[in-house]
């Protein structure tokens, strides 16, 4: 059995919810999602701020963001499936990666208290190195599990 080429993965990855991902893929395709909505933010930025200097840009950051979620997300339910874990597990992991110091912050300036930032950031650090362990150190399931054949071929006895 051939291994899958990195374009191939790359391109289904971004897509799709099915099966799994080695970790280097995703590491690959977590850098370059990264740097293409850096870049697609400091290009869509720069255009704005030369049409108008006092500009909000802020709506800029959003659409890119809401632009890379899907593929954010196909990429980590590939990653989380060749961990062993449900897509509904990766949904929550990386809503309360995100979510949770979110609210932390903005429901108390909501209700008008006084946010908790330091709560807010070691609860988003926990979750992160949790997620960033989980998802990028640890290897996957060797050989196949629910989700499909492993990612790195057949297993060798």
């Amino acid at each position: 059995m051939s291994q899958p080429s990195l374009t191939r993965t790359f391109f289904q990855g971004l897509f799709g919810f099915e099966g799994r991902m080695r970790r280097s893929d995703f590491w690959v395709i977590t850098i370059a999602l990264t740097m293409a909505a850096a870049l697609a933010s400091i290009a869509l930025s720069a255009a704005i701020r030369q049409v108008d200097p006092k500009a909000v840009i802020w709506p800029v950051f959003l659409v890119i963001q809401v632009l890379v979620a899907w593929p954010y997300y196909a990429i980590s339910l590939k990653r989380g499936h060749d961990r062993g874990h449900s897509g509904w597990y990766t949904m929550w992991v990386n809503v309360g990666s995100h979510l949770v110091p979110l609210a932390l912050i903005f429901v108390p300036l909501a209700l008008g208290w006084t946010p908790r930032w330091q709560g807010a950031f070691w609860v988003f650090i926990v979750i992160s190195l949790f997620v960033f362990v989980d998802y990028g150190i640890l290897e996957g399931t060797p050989g196949p599990n629910k989700y499909g054949p492993s990612p790195r071929g057949p297993v060798e006895v």
